[in-house]
């Protein structure tokens, strides 16, 4: 355009100022190009797309509705500076060199709708002021009658730990009372410093104490709004996890839907003073009646909640982090339940894989339909790539290398940034005509490539590549494989206003400093002993035996009898755990277990069983 057009200037700033009631809005863009024809202006807006001219040629302003809005953005920005412009959509095929381009004219409505969105956006942004400033009024109150041993100096020093912004390793046992302790220390400082708590869980089963000790707070007067994130494919109500207005009714108009009937009023209603704290059923059960998304609902609710209770990967998992933290992480005091599950599941986070399979499954159902083909190339292009470094080994073969040595962050980089670009067209070509029945291979791929690439941009020495050939006990492909939490830890906590890791087992504490990339300098340690009698907490360590895998059948006869005798002195119930299925199945076949009701865990249960 540069060549054609001598006065065509290229990601032209723009910025207009609107007072809306008492509040100065400033709105700045940047338009992607601009020139003057004749008497008027001409704003450019140009995307790229991967579809080619025949399918280029039906798209209409109304299969781009975005960047319609985007223009009218510009055009209206230009007419406030006194420019009246027209604009110019140009949409550019990357797969065969044609463009479309479409008009869009000044909307004369445009400023109405303008003016009613800030008008929304404000009216949240004072409702959120006058919440602030009536927490900063309230007394926390403690959420039990009384306090247990100990656990009254627990929430001082959780308290003052936040306070400083610092990180708080603590260990307390079992029965001692933490999460009631340090949600009262955490959220004393939050309120005074208009901060929020995240309580992060590494299971689901681990959150109901949480929300009952909060409810036990909004019970006494608190004011408080919480919420519990349940996992998308858990939450989802359609009959296949697909969140698209397309194909599921629950996403189809949810936004409006959400605002329309006040979800959020409805979820945390208040009633003499008493605010409720939903339980994820109740946004299920909500969400059902109202046909929304629970999930989207819940992500929602997540940006104006006090305590937000969740997985480990809503605040850890660089790919899954929710924008209320990754946005604003300075605003959060995260609480991590059972810390010293989160080293091994941030390895995991920094360990991403591209299976062959998954590309095989891809490349089969994209070629069943020729509108495919740039998809379907791209597919193909990534299954060369690795065959490239596959046919190195021989069948069954592993291959682990330094990550300069054994793979290319360019070649990843280039694919994922191709996945990008194909994002618009593949979900206009799968409304229209769907090639996979169950699931979708095409996005898995493409998600797997993203995971890859992000993990490859914060990856250092301590991740290695390793390559798998087909035939082993592996699936065949490229997986990362991170051997040191640290690094991806470390910048979240840096990031985080205060948090607080607690367990019964964080010992020795320099060793889970060093694992979650803490520095000394803003590190505290505490110790908090168990407040119920020695003689009530009997442990016996019983010598002799090994439940190594090696030592197994020669001793499990011997573990049975040591079990049998521990079940025998006591009147009462008894739990048994083993480290495996298959030790607790040999184990159990050596002995006689029918004189007392027996309940085995099942592989594969759910929650509730």
């Amino acid at each position: 355009r540069g060549n054609e057009d001598a006065h065509f200037q290229a990601e032209v700033r723009v910025e207009f100022r609107r007072m809306v009631g008492e509040w100065e809005v400033l709105i700045t863009g940047r338009m992607d190009g601009l020139s003057q024809e004749g008497d008027h202006w001409v704003v450019e807006e140009v995307k790229s797309s991967a579809l080619g001219y025949d399918r280029l040629a039906q798209l209409d302003l109304g299969d781009l509705p975005d960047a319609v809005l985007q223009l009218q953005m510009y055009l209206h920005a230009m007419a406030s500076h006194g420019k009246p412009a027209l604009g110019r959509l140009v949409l550019m095929s990357v797969a065969d060199g044609t463009q479309r381009v479409l008009q869009v004219n000044p909307d004369p409505d445009f400023g109405a709708f303008l003016e009613a969105q800030l008008g929304w956006i404000i009216a949240q942004r004072e409702r959120r002021l006058a919440w602030l400033a009536r927490r900063r009024q309230a007394t926390v109150p403690f959420s039990h009658g009384g306090w247990r041993p100990g656990q009254e100096a627990l929430a001082s020093d959780v308290e003052e730990v936040s306070d400083r912004g610092a990180h708080l390793l603590l260990n307390a046992p079992t029965g001692l009372g933490k999460t009631a302790g340090v949600l009262h220390g955490a959220l004393r400082s939050a309120y005074r410093s208009d901060r929020r708590v995240f309580f992060a869980t590494a299971r689901t089963t681990q959150q109901r104490i949480v929300e009952d000790t909060v409810r036990r707070l909004a019970a006494a007067g608190l004011p408080i709004k919480a919420v519990s994130i349940r996992a998308r494919d858990k939450a989802c109500l359609n009959e296949i996890v697909a969140c698209r207005p397309d194909c599921c009714r629950f996403a189809n108009g949810h936004h409006d839907k959400v605002r329309r009937q006040g979800l959020a009023e409805r979820l945390w209603a208040e009633e003499g003073g008493v605010i409720t704290v939903p339980s994820p059923d109740d946004v299920v059960a909500l969400s059902q009646d109202a046909v929304v998304c629970p999930f989207a609902l819940t992500m929602a609710l997540c940006r104006e909640a006090d305590v937000v209770v969740g997985d480990y990967n809503y605040a850890f998992d660089p790919t899954r982090r929710i924008s209320p933290i990754a946005d604003a992480p300075g605003d959060w005091i995260v609480v991590i339940d059972e810390a010293h599950n989160l080293p091994e599941r941030a390895r995991g986070y920094a360990s991403p894989a591209l299976h062959r399979a998954a590309l095989e499954r891809a490349r089969d159902g994209l070629q069943l339909d020729p509108a495919y083909a740039g998809c379907t190339e791209l597919v193909e292009d990534v299954l060369d790539w690795m065959d490239g470094s596959l046919e190195l080994l021989p069948r069954g073969g592993e291959m682990a290398l330094a990550l300069d040595e054994g793979v290319n962050n360019t070649d990843v980089g280039r694919f994922a940034g191709r996945f990008d670009e194909l994002g618009l067209d593949y979900a206009l070509l799968k409304a229209e005509r769907p090639v996979f029945e169950e699931g979708d291979a095409f996005l898995d791929v493409a998600r797997a490539v993203n995971r890859m690439r992000g993990a490859l941009e914060r990856a250092g020495d301590e991740t290695i590549a390793i390559w798998r050939a087909e035939g082993g006990k592996e699936p065949s492909g490229l997986k990362l494989l991170c051997r040191d939490p640290a690094p991806v830890l470390g910048p979240t906590f840096d990031d985080l206003s205060a948090t607080i890791a607690m367990s019964a087992t964080l010992r020795p504490v320099e060793f889970y400093a060093a694992m979650f990339g803490l520095t000394a300098a803003n590190t505290v340690s505490a110790d908090f002993d168990s407040p119920f009698p020695p003689e009530n907490r009997r442990v016996l360590v019983v010598g002799g035996v090994s439940t190594e895998y090696r030592h197994r059948a020669r001793d499990k006869a011997a573990i049975a009898v040591q079990i049998e005798a521990a079940i025998a002195a006591v009147p009462g119930n008894i739990a048994v755990f083993f480290s495996s299925f298959a030790l607790r199945d040999e184990v159990a076949g050596e002995m006689g277990l029918l004189s007392r009701p027996v309940i085995f865990q099942e592989r594969q249960m759910d929650e509730s069983d």
